[in-house]
This record gives C-alpha cells, structure tokens and sequence, in this order.
C-alpha cells in the first residue's frame, strides 16, 4: 500500500519538477518499479489463494468427518430427543463457517489491523493532529463495529437454530412421506413446515436489520474519515506544507485504507454470521457424553454368557412419576432361553436397553460372566450381543451390505447361507438387482416381512454368545413364521437367550418365562408351571386372542 503510493507521489513529482515538461527518461525507472511491484503483487494473491484452497478443503472435510463420529459416540438418548435432521444440518454447517470465519480473520481483518498501522504512523510524522485523528477514528469504528458485531452474532444463532429445526422438519416429514399419503396431509404438512419456516424468516429480517444498521454506521465513519484527512491535507497543502505529491500520496493513502477499512468491516459483518452458527451448533453438538467408557476399560470377555441384574431401579427421566423398573433383579444362567412377558410399560423393553448399555443405571448392577458392563467397553459388549428387533431399521444400501453389517469380514458366500437360514435368499434373488438391490431409507421398499428376515440373516451371521428376540417374527405370516422359528431354534442352540413375545405362543416353548408389572418381576417359571398358579401369566394367556395378548 505505502509502495505504491510512494510511487504516485515520485510520478505527480516527477512530472512537475522544475516546472519543466516532463521527459520519458524520468519515468523509466519508475515504471520499472511498478513492473516489479505488479508482479509481486500477482504472485502473492494466486499464492494466497491456492494456498487457502488446498488447506480448506482438508480441513473441511477433516472436522467434518470428526464431527460425524462425535455425533456418533453420543448417547441413544441423544438420537431420541433431537431430530436427526437438525443434528445432520449443523455437522454440514460448522466446519463451512468455521473455514469461512477462518478465512475473514486471516485473510481480511487482521492484514487490515496491521496494515492499518503503518499509514497512521505516516500521518503522523506528517502531522501530529492528522495521526492523532486517524488513530481515535480507528478505535471508535472499532468499538462500534465490536459492539454490533456481538448483537448480530446474538442474533443470528437463534436464526441458525431455527433453519436446523426447518431442515429437522423437511426431514422428519420425508422419511414419514408413507404416513402423510395415508392419512391424506400434504396440506398440513405443508402448513407445519410454513410455520417453521416462518420462525427462520423472522430471525433473519431481524439479523438483516441489525446488519444493515451496523454498515450504515460503518460507512458514515468511513465517510467522515476520508473527507477529515482530505481537507487537511488540502490545507496543508495550501500552506505549503506538503508538496502536490505528497497529497497524491495522502490521496491515495486514504483511498486504499478507506477499501481496506471497508472491506474489513464487511468481513466482520460475515465473521458475526458464521459466528453465530458456530456457537449455535456447538451448542448442539457439545453434548456431554451421557454413557462413556470408563478410562481403560478392558473389553468384554463371554466365555459362558451368564447373565446377572442385581437390585435395577431405572426411570428414563427424573420427571416420570414411577421409575421403568423397581429393584428388577434376574440371574439367567449360562445357555438359557428365558422370555420376558408382561403388559405394555411392563419393562421389558427396558431390560434389553440396560443390558446393552443404552442408558446407564441409577441403582443396581448388571454382569456378564461376573464383569460389571459398566466397567467394560461399550464395543466390546455390544459386539457379543445380537439384537433382531421388533422395528428392523435397514441402511440406503445394498442388501448384501444390510446383511454383512453383521460380521463386516463376512464372505459372500457366508452371507448368502445366512439369508437362506433366515428365509430371505428367496425373495431376495427376485429382486432385479439380487443382493445388490438398494433397499431405500430405512428399508423402505422391503415388506415389514422381508425386513425382518434381513434382519435375522444379520443375527446369524454375528453368531454372538447372547441373543436378544423382541418381537422378532411379529411381522411374518403364518406359514414364513414356521420356517422362521426352526431357523431360529438352530439360531438359539448353545446361546443364552432373552425374547420379548405378546404371542405368548411363541415363547412358551422356552425354558424359564419371566413375568412382569409395573417394572418388577411377578412370576417365574414354565409355561405349564404358571398356568397351575393362575396368576397373571394364565390372565394374559386366556386373554389371547390367537395368542396375541389384547391391550
């Protein structure tokens, strides 16, 4: 900048030196300079940009791919109180703004801050006054632009906040497209989104205002800066003080620095918008850790599989007025198949959630083989536990993929055995695309059946020590739930067994039903032996209808 101008005070001296006309001998040295200057001017911005790019990009996708796993370590009561598309939004958004920030600071304000020093220590020596003025003015624009700076960033992470619920919502409303075709309400859905998007647009017209307001001021003071130093520049001029050059000088000086100045302002006009979607987003995305390892922790080791719940009280919420579960305790031993009964909030839901270490308990202990779960890692015992659930929640991705998920080093052969144990090879190779077949979000394009026959394909080719069945043939028709339930008895053979049934038929086959109430146990024993006691298990069974238990 001082270069440059220097230049045009020697070209405006140049030129009228001794008061004779000019020649180009004169000049060639000075255009020599400006050769020189242009050139290194270009090299430093095509270096400067190059240079951010390949180290944006890096860092970009880096902290997003961090972000991710973070996400993905938080708890599972994380993921049910916050919409996924909320959470997915802000992952995208942080590392964009914080290169973004990165880039206004780096590359915008604080050359400018330096920069800046320099013509103020030039308008000094030429006037003390003259410095004196420029440097208030510098720190008055300062404080001013700080101060709006902060209210915008105020502002805008609540606008953030409310964008992330928008795209909560379009994403909430997409995956459940089937639930608003059948109930008929893309017209309520479209209004719902409209009020959403409502709140986003009334946080962005307030931030809009206050930036608005915030370069209004700004260039107000700039204005009042460059016509300040003009004018007494010209004086000095006037009075002789200061040759025509010098005042070229100071012309271009202020010019350069007004751009400068402007520029900058502009930049922490954006600073104060990424700023407030960092800060919203972390707020999001800085959750504590509600279950974690802890330091050390050795890995799960199941040689028997040998279950003990000792004295469990659980509520999901200290706001729940009676907890899941009052002083549950239950040993099942190793290579049991035992199944959990009861109504609707009995707990026996709870009970599977505690085992694999969804939520950590209040009261009360759980082991496997005599190692307290909280005192192993979580990966360790999610790994010796296979889980076929009720829901069966499948990837976009292909079925062999679905399906491999279970032992991610499986063969193709061994999972194509799998899915003919679980009945799926079948429907699977009418498929056009065969084990290749893109099943959708969640499953979307399989029949409640046929996810559920992936999902067994998945729990035998795990083959973990412990097997989890909740609701696990609820979806198949009769004759599929026959073929399903003898894969299943190989499937159980030499594991310990929890199965959560309301067909009571299903699991009365088993060797030890667990009954319960109000999230204790109530009974214990046989089919046949529970029968004999009329106890609540003989009220459930002759309430069935089919063996589905009403209510």
């Amino acid at each position: 900048m001082l270069g440059f101008s220097s230049l045009l005070r020697a070209f405006v001296d140049t030129a009228g030196h001794s008061g004779e006309p000019p020649r180009w001998e004169n000049f060639q040295r000075l255009f020599v300079f400006l050769g020189v200057m242009l050139a290194a001017y270009a090299a430093i911005v095509a270096i400067k940009i190059l240079g951010w790019q390949m180290g944006r990009l890096p860092y970009e996708m880096g902290m997003r791919h961090r972000l991710f796993s973070i996400v993905q370590a938080q708890s599972h009561r994380y993921f049910t109180d916050r919409q996924a598309g909320h959470v997915a939004q802000k992952v995208m958004e942080i590392p964009y703004s914080m290169t973004f920030l990165l880039a206004q600071v780096a590359y915008g304000i604080l050359p400018a801050l330096v920069i800046m020093i320099f013509p103020f220590i030039w308008f000094m020596d030429i006037s003390v006054w003259m410095g004196m003025t420029a440097f208030g003015w510098a720190i008055l624009y300062l404080a001013l632009t700080l101060y709006l700076v902060v209210e915008c960033t105020r502002i805008n992470r609540k606008r953030s906040g409310a964008k992330g619920r928008v795209m909560g919502t379009f994403v909430d409303s997409f995956v459940n497209n089937p639930v608003v075709r059948t109930f008929a309400r893309r017209e309520f859905e479209h209004d719902y989104a409209g009020e959403r998007i409502e709140e986003e647009k009334r946080y962005t017209l307030w931030f809009y205002r206050r930036w608005t307001i915030m370069a209004l001021i700004q260039k107000v003071l700039l204005a009042g800066f460059f016509f300040g130093i003009l004018y007494y520049a010209v004086a000095l001029l006037l009075e002789g003080e200061i040759t025509p050059g010098g005042l070229a000088m100071v012309t271009s000086i202020l010019l350069m620095v007004s751009l400068r100045i402007e520029d900058m302002g502009e930049r922490m006009n954006m600073s104060a918008e990424a700023l407030g979607s960092i800060r919203d987003g972390l707020a999001l995305l800085n959750t504590p850790f509600e279950v974690t390892d802890k330091p050390d922790a050795p890995a799960l080791s199941v040689s028997k599989a040998r279950l003990e719940f000792e004295g469990i009280s659980f509520r999901y919420s200290e706001k729940q007025n009676l907890p899941a579960l009052n002083g549950f305790s239950l040993n099942v031993q190793p290579g049991q198949k035992i199944g959990l009964v009861g109504p609707s909030g009995a707990g026996k839901t709870t009970i599977v959630s505690l085992l694999l270490r969804l939520y950590d308990l209040q009261e009360g202990s759980i082991a496997i083989d005599g190692q307290n779960i909280a005192d192993v890692t979580q990966d360790s015992l999610r790994r010796n536990i296979a889980v076929i659930p009720q829901d069966t929640s499948l990837f976009h991705r292909t079925l062999m993929e679905n399906i491999r998920y279970g032992r991610l080093e499986a063969t193709d052969e061994e999972v194509i055995e799998a899915a003919k144990k679980a009945h799926a090879h079948d429907f699977i190779m009418a498929l056009p695309e065969g084990y290749e077949t893109l099943v959708g979000e969640r499953g979307v394009k399989l029949s409640g059946g046929q996810r559920q026959r992936i999902a067994i394909a998945r729990a035998i080719l795990k083959d973990a020590p412990i097997l989890i069945l909740d609701e696990a043939t609820s979806a198949l028709d009769s004759e599929s739930e026959k073929l399903i339930q003898e894969s299943l008895k190989d499937l159980m053979k030499g594991k310990t067994v929890i199965a959560i049934a309301h067909r009571l038929s299903t699991i009365s086959h088993l060797d030890r039903l667990i009954v319960m109430n109000e999230g204790r146990i109530v009974e214990d024993g046989t089919h046949a032996a529970l029968l004999k006691q009329k106890g609540l298990y003989k009220k459930l069974w002759d309430m069935q209808s089919g063996g589905f238990i009403g209510g």
